[in-house]
């Protein structure tokens, strides 16, 4: 379960960054990724 969990946050992150490299102005992704530990 643990690499099940491991698998959906990497792709997760890999979405935001995606988002953030398209949309310049998306701002406070870096501060989610403290509260999603």
């Amino acid at each position: 379960a643990h690499h099940t969990v491991e698998a959906i946050f990497k792709g997760l992150g890999r979405a935001m960054a995606e988002a953030v490299r398209i949309d310049p102005r998306v701002k406070g992704v870096h501060s989610s990724k403290g509260v999603l530990g």
